[in-house]
């Protein structure tokens, strides 16, 4: 049992020697854990002197569109259940692996605008599902595709927004959970 103690205490100091330079993000669980395993008198001073402001930036709720309202944005039942099930023809496919949020972003926009100037009125986004499992760096120990989570964000507002009936993730067949129809207004 104290051997294992050992452990978690010599990689908790290597951890915390390996991010000296990283402004943490203040998290009562973090405080609790180094408390337990005691901390040396420079880890102290680095953690005190640490600003208590977040890394990341908040993720923006959706503003609001002037001239619309919710219930312009709605689908019949029948429509939205075909759409649900990967009935509807895909018009269009755009696949954002490998792209960085900017890209991503841009490449969204353009085919969003794009697919409306031709009329189309259901396409496939496929965002991946982000890594999700630990890799063999170990830097990402669970979450959500970063992609995965900004996208329905980006298509909740300004200029998408007008253009965006319904958001539904796609059919096992045409990506899952990794993938969204994205069903469009008639013009």
């Amino acid at each position: 049992m104290t051997k294992d103690r050992d452990d978690k205490k010599e990689g908790f100091h290597l951890w915390k020697l390996f991010t000296k330079d990283i402004e943490p993000i203040k998290d009562p669980k973090w405080d609790e854990l180094e408390a337990t395993l005691g901390a040396s008198s420079q880890e102290r001073e680095v953690a005190e002197n640490a600003p208590n402001e977040s890394v990341l930036p908040p993720i923006k709720e959706p503003e609001k569109i002037r001239g619309y309202t919710d219930s312009d944005f709605q689908m019949d039942r029948r429509t939205h259940e075909r759409l649900r099930k990967g009935k509807i023809p895909i018009e269009g496919t755009l696949d954002l692996h490998g792209k960085n949020q900017g890209q991503a972003k841009d490449a969204l926009e353009a085919f969003i605008l794009r697919a409306v100037s031709q009329k189309k009125r259901c396409v496939l986004v496929i965002t991946g599902k982000g890594k999700t499992g630990h890799t063999s760096d170990q830097w990402m120990v669970q979450g959500e595709g970063v992609l995965k989570a900004r996208v329905p964000e980006w298509l909740s507002l300004h200029p998408l927004r007008p253009h965006v009936l319904k958001t539904v993730q796609a059919h096992q067949s045409h990506g899952g959970s990794g993938a969204l129809y994205v069903y469009l207004r008639k013009s």
